[in-house]
């Protein structure tokens, strides 16, 4: 029995399956799961967001601030290079 291209597609999907199953486990679908979640109100982890965000916006300022004064030396760099040139 010669094996076609669609027949080895197949053998070598469900094999895949098999050791994922074997693996992880039988996997279910998410939707099976949601009975099972717990509600939690939102008011707790405000903070446990907050801290981060401020912090990011905060190191995004620092990084404007630390691109500017790098502008700003290179910018007296270049002026000296061109004093130190003329100068010789």
């Amino acid at each position: 029995m010669k094996i076609t291209f669609e027949m080895l597609k197949k053998l070598v999907a469900e094999q895949v399956v098999r050791i994922q199953e074997e693996k992880f486990g039988k996997q279910t679908k998410a939707e099976d799961h949601d009975d099972d979640a717990e509600e939690v109100e939102a008011d707790g982890y405000a903070d446990t967001l907050e801290k981060p965000v401020n912090h990011y916006k905060a190191l995004k300022k620092e990084e404007a601030r630390l691109h500017q004064r790098l502008a700003t030396i290179a910018e007296q760099k270049k002026r000296l290079a061109r004093k130190i040139k003329t100068s010789k």
